[in-house]
């Protein structure tokens, strides 16, 4: 072991010897006119006392292309007061991290250790080129950057933290400049260029050896010896031996000579074979078969129990006012569609998100058919009498929860990719899920394990029983990350299934209308694919599912591309639903794409957790400083929460883990999220989205 751990020790020194080496090569940047700032040297370079003027940019991007005459031209107007910088972020990949960026380009004033955004990532207006003057750039520099609330901690690229970051991030560009320095010298690099490379292989098979050692020797003898000569019959009794602990394997192994086996009886012996890790199935790609052509269906003609008028459509965007009627009333658009999943609000009655200003909720197919069952829901009346609520209802076909059992959500796919471990959290839920064919999927209930079969024909029946005033066909989910081939396969699945539902709807309407779901992952051509088809069939109205991505960046990627087209090929304006996105970030930027309404559980489930919604961000209130804010929890906001009571109240209550303590700040949260809608609606009629 001692041995093992100086080699490793001096191969360590030999390496940074040479690292060490490399800093006389570093050069000090001369500030004069736009400074291209470096992974290296960027905290000797912004360190002249003077404020900054930084511009991120990608070198193949037009805009930001468009833009470099304008950064010269502040460059001069800003000199000498304060100095311009740009980074490259194709090359700068240390720069990016320590600036957190998400996406091209970005703006930012650094003044000591603060930083300020004046625009950021490709989905933000102000960063567009035609916006983005050498005015409006100017006047930020010298006295509006003031009016922008400042980065602080690990946010501040040029915080301790943020250094901190930084020297991390650049490791791989000084091993790089490491090399070529070393590469210059002759003297010195064929010598230690070898010595480098031989480090690595060496320290990495020094390391593996000295673990084996020290687990090899800590193993009791028994546990080995018990291991190797029971026999593959005597099951029991080796599980016995190897699942005692060390300190009675040590005794036992004291106390008891151990027997040494002859050859004669290892050799007659079967070998025991090694547990195999649990491997996850590959799906295969099913054969392509196309969907029945939109020839078998009838041309679509307006119900006279569901209509979208669209009222105003913004001259800025895509974003529009409308109503959705139905039979039990309207749905003004821009909408927020609250989750109720087993046909309730997590912690909050139905009056109670009346009042706050909730027309339509989403109920789940999957859950009631386990439990009532729909047969009960109907022998209620449906959904509507069952939950004593006449307002409108939507149900999904139960498929994204069936197939959620079976792949996993993508927020868990891409935890499991990032931790480098393909276990899952939901290791019996996947085993609930037995088989997906063309009929359907069959699966076990997760309440007593009763085998299921779920096709196209009776999740239409079961939401004809519930009674809801739009539904949803069956589609199957694939997991984020699948195979290009795989994904084509699964988009001609759900259209086949979609196919086969739309026909079930129309032999028996009751007063529903069906909405289609665009499928086809991050792929722009399956996603184009779905929309032209889907868009010849009759259907009442298009919800966008899938994979939409892993984050908000692929969310506008993807939208803003396949928006326009979907618009374009339904003719008529119908209703377009955004499934399972709903959070106040996302939800102004898809409304600007021309998207109508929005579901999601998130409003309600942070509120259960102790968060309220706030413009300013969620606001945490078990947070201590809260303790004494005898004031109400969010200023201006006149739900029943914010109106009875005071922000050291609901902290108590969190505190205590009072239960009413969810349902206040659910109803705040089901609130702020209807307001947000009306204030986008007003801002549409304004045209200023």
């Amino acid at each position: 072991m001692t041995c093992c751990l100086l080699l490793q020790l001096g191969c360590c020194l030999l390496v940074l010897g040479s690292a060490l080496a490399a800093r006389s090569s570093g050069r000090k940047a001369t500030v004069t006119g736009v400074v291209a700032l470096t992974d290296l040297e960027f905290d000797s370079q912004v360190d002249t006392g003077k404020p900054w003027l930084i511009n991120i940019y990608s070198h193949y991007c037009p805009v930001t292309q468009e833009l470099e005459s304008t950064f010269e031209g502040l460059a001069e107007a800003l000199h000498p007061d304060m100095s311009v910088g740009k980074i490259d972020g194709t090359s700068q990949s240390g720069l990016i991290t320590r600036f957190q960026m998400k996406g091209f380009h970005g703006v930012y004033h650094l003044n000591g250790t603060e930083t300020r955004a004046f625009c950021e990532g490709r989905d933000a207006n102000a960063c567009e080129g035609k916006t983005l003057s050498q005015q409006k750039l100017l006047n930020f520099a010298k006295e509006g950057w003031k009016a922008v609330p400042p980065r602080t901690g690990c946010a501040s690229p040029v915080s301790r933290c943020g250094r901190a970051v930084g020297n991390v991030a650049k490791l791989p560009a000084k091993a790089k400049a490491t090399y070529f320095f070393l590469h210059d010298v002759r003297q010195f690099s064929d010598l230690t260029i070898f010595a480098g490379l031989l480090a690595v292989p060496v320290v990495v098979g020094l390391s593996f050896i000295c673990l084996l050692d020290m687990y090899y020797s800590r193993r009791p003898l028994a546990h080995r010896q018990c291991r190797l000569a029971a026999p593959k019959s005597a099951g029991p009794t080796l599980l016995r031996c190897c699942s005692t602990s060390r300190a009675e394997a040590s005794a036992d192994a004291a106390a008891t000579p151990v027997q040494q086996p002859d050859a004669a009886a290892l050799a007659a012996a079967p070998s025991a074979a090694a547990p195999a890790a649990p491997v996850r199935k590959r799906r295969k790609a099913d054969p392509v078969t196309p969907p029945p052509p939109a020839s078998e269906f009838p041309q679509y003609v307006p119900r006279d129990f569901f209509r979208f008028d669209v009222l105003h459509t913004s001259k800025k965007s895509g974003a529009r006012v409308g109503r959705i009627h139905t039979p039990h009333g309207v749905i003004d658009t821009p909408g927020f569609v609250a989750v109720a999943t087993n046909a309730a609000l997590k912690a909050v009655d139905g009056p109670w998100a009346d009042a706050e200003g909730q027309q339509l909720m989403f109920c789940n197919t999957y859950h009631l058919i386990l439990h009532p069952g729909a047969d009960v829901v109907a022998a209620a009346g449906g959904l509507h009498a069952f939950m004593n609520r006449q307002r409108p209802l939507i149900t999904d076909s139960g498929g994204f929860q069936v197939f959620s059992l079976a792949y996993g959500t993508v927020h868990e796919e891409v935890n499991s990719l990032k931790r480098g471990s393909g276990k899952s959290r939901h290791k019996q839920e996947h085993n609930l899920v037995a088989k997906v064919s063309e009929e359907g999927v069959t699966f076990r209930s997760y309440r007593d394990g009763t085998k299921m079969l779920l096709t196209p024909e009776s999740s239409v029946e079961a939401q004809k029983q519930l009674g809801a005033d739009i539904i949803i066909p069956l589609d199957e989910l694939p997991p984020y990350h699948t195979e290009p081939a795989v994904l084509e396969a699964s988009l001609a699945k759900s259209h086949r299934w979609m196919a086969r539902s739309l026909k079930t709807h129309l032999s028996d309407v009751r007063q529903q209308a069906m909405y289609a779901v665009v499928h086809g992952g991050l792929s722009l051509e399956l996603r184009h694919k779905s929309i032209d088809y889907l868009t010849s069939l009759p259907f009442d109205g298009f919800a966008v599912g899938g994979s939409l991505g892993k984050d908000r960046v692929d969310l506008f990627w993807l939208l803003e591309r396949i928006m326009p087209r979907l618009h374009e090929r339904m003719g008529a304006p119908k209703p377009v639903h955004i499934l399972g996105i709903a959070d106040p970030a996302s939800v102004p930027q898809l409304v600007a794409y021309g998207c109508d309404t929005f579901d999601s559980c998130y409003p309600t489930r942070v509120g259960r957790h102790g968060t309220m919604l706030t413009k300013e961000g969620p606001l945490r209130v078990i947070s201590g400083k809260y303790k004494t804010a005898f004031r109400p929890p969010v200023e201006g906001c006149t739900c029943h929460t914010c109106s009875t009571h005071s922000l050291a109240y609901l902290h108590h209550l969190v505190k205590a883990h009072e239960p009413v303590a969810a349902t206040l700040l659910a109803i705040h949260n089901v609130h702020f999220m209807n307001a947000q809608m009306a204030e986008l609606r007003q801002q549409i009629l304004n045209d200023e989205i």
